[in-house]
């Protein structure tokens, strides 16, 4: 069986959206801060009585809540066609979005079980998000001890934000309250006082912004720091002339959060945070990085140097070529995963990115642990040498050069001969090499040097018994097994029923095989 071990580069990525510390001396170019939503088809809840299309970027962490917009007909008014809603968008948008008798409804709704959970109070009217001027963010911050999570709300208009709403939210409990106009004037009142001595704009004379799409699901500086820390960024746009403005002041705003009998408030502790100097609208969209993110980044850097510094200057080499490799591997992952969430619009890309960068890095920085403590007992290990031997024995595995990929497998074993990964997939190549007997012997070493691994070493071996036509182990090890979990999408049965396509369409058969499928499928339709 094809293990899950692949044990070459990893072909992810991150593209480094405020990452700031680096294992290597080279950093990645910035990705872009201020996408475009997409116009494309989106989620629909079916609500009963009607649907409810969700917001691009609105999406929890968990994938349970998002934001929807919904239409409300006024009375004596034809019902909507929400058919029409997912065959055509352009034909819906032309038909209800400037018909004043079809109220637009925000909603905050549980996506995962076609509920909605509550209405979001506005201050105004609202038009169809994402076809015209008007736009919806929400950024969720950590669930907190007791599973509430609180989540910041931005309708925002063309030339300013309609409202900013603080949501809490605790299993289907839904508690709101506008920020706007408290925030709005605690960003007047910085303004006046770094104005201190000179003629203060008038507040009538500039607009308050809070650029939120950006933040990371924890974040460092700005974003949620904890579940009840939001540092929240403004812009303060000073027009300079009649048809253009220009950002005037810009900073953070540091709120604590709190349910209270009236609902979620927020407290702004000290002054805001200034931005130095003159900001641009780059810098004011760009953000330090997710805070979890910082820490793996930091441990990674931490680990890498710790195994530099016990390899040779030749290995110091390749390591660090190595490492830029896997660095540019990680860029590209944080790109195809930001890309991959703003197609499916039910979170914001940002955080769908830094995620998949955080798996990577805390994964590598397992794999560079493991060869750290590897040298330590052996001085003479160089794990990049073994690695190459790997990614070989990998690449002839894909061109179904078995024979090849196990002398580069044995190769790696000469050099790290207590892997027994190494033995567990010699054992399954020797499968279609037609070498039973040799996998018998490499999965049973690989028994002994990876016991977490047992359940997958188990079907090779099993497979090996039967292709020695020695069905009765055979037999034994697939019954015991049959209920076990492979990982968490696949049971050891229908693992052996995908290894036994995979070798069939390779030409290696047994006429005992459909026997034991029967076996298996029997057994599980009994369950």
């Amino acid at each position: 069986m094809r293990s899950s071990f692949v044990f070459v580069t990893i072909l992810a990525c991150a593209n480094s959206y405020g990452f700031c510390s680096l294992a290597v001396d080279e950093t990645p170019a910035a990705a872009e801060t201020s996408p475009e939503a997409s116009t494309a088809s989106l989620p629909v809840v079916d609500l009963g009585d009607r649907k409810a299309e969700v917001v691009p970027g609105t999406g929890s962490p968990d994938g349970r809540l998002a934001l929807a917009w919904t239409l409300r007909p006024s009375k004596d008014t034809e019902p909507v066609d929400w058919n029409l809603l997912t065959k055509d968008r352009e034909k819906f948008k032309d038909t209800y979005g400037d018909d004043e008798k079809y109220f637009v409804e925000i909603l905050l709704v549980d996506y995962k079980n076609n509920k909605s959970l509550a209405t979001l109070k506005l201050a105004e009217s609202w038009s169809l998000p994402g076809y015209g001027h008007e736009s919806l963010v929400a950024r969720w911050g950590p669930e907190g001890k007791n599973g509430r999570r609180f989540a910041i709300v931005n309708c925002d208009r063309k030339w300013s934000p309609q409202d900013l709403i603080l949501l809490s939210v605790t299993g289907d409990s839904v508690a709101q309250r506008s920020l706007l106009n408290s925030l709005d004037k605690s960003v007047q009142k910085f303004v006046a006082q770094q104005n201190k001595g000179r003629r203060a704009p008038s507040a009538k004379d500039y607009t308050v912004e809070y650029p939120i799409f950006g933040l990371p699901e924890i974040g460092r500086r700005k974003g949620f720091s904890d579940p009840i820390t939001l540092w929240l960024p403004f812009e303060a746009l000073i027009p300079k002339s009649k048809s253009e403005e220009a950002p005037g002041y810009a900073g953070v705003l540091n709120l604590e959060l709190a349910d209270t009998p009236e609902g979620p408030a927020a407290t702004l502790e000290g002054s805001p945070i200034a931005s130095s100097g003159e900001a641009s609208s780059e810098d004011l969209m760009s953000v330090s990085g997710d805070a979890r993110l910082l820490q793996a980044d930091r441990d990674l850097n931490d680990v890498y140097g710790a195994l530099r510094s016990r390899l040779s200057p030749a290995a110091r080499g390749q390591l660090k070529h190595e490492q830029l490799s896997w660095l540019n591997d990680r860029n590209a992952a944080w790109d195809v995963t930001k890309g991959e969430a703003e197609e499916k619009s039910l979170e914001t890309p940002f955080a769908a990115a830094n995620r998949e960068a955080l798996r990577m890095t805390q994964e590598r920085t397992a794999q560079l642990k493991q060869w750290s403590d590897k040298l330590k007992s052996n001085p003479q290990y160089n794990p990049i040498e073994v690695e190459s031997w790997i990614d070989r024995a990998d690449a002839h595995a894909k061109e179904k050069q078995y024979d090849a990929a196990v002398k580069d497998l044995q190769r790696a074993i000469e050099l790290d001969p207590n892997n027994g990964e190494y033995y567990m997939e010699v054992g399954w190549y020797q499968l279609f090499n037609r070498k039973p007997r040799e996998s018998i012997v490499a999965s049973q070493k690989a028994l002994e040097l990876a016991p977490d691994d047992t359940v997958v070493i188990n079907t090779n071996l099993a497979h090996a018994y039967l292709f020695d036509n020695q069905l009765e182990k055979a037999k034994a090890i697939y019954l015991e097994n049959k209920d076990a979990k492979v990982d968490d999408h696949r049971t050891f049965s229908q693992a052996v029923l995908d290894d036994f396509k995979e070798l069939q369409e390779a030409g290696v058969t047994h006429p005992d095989m459909e026997n034991i499928t029967t076996l298996l499928t029997t057994e599980t339709k009994a369950r």
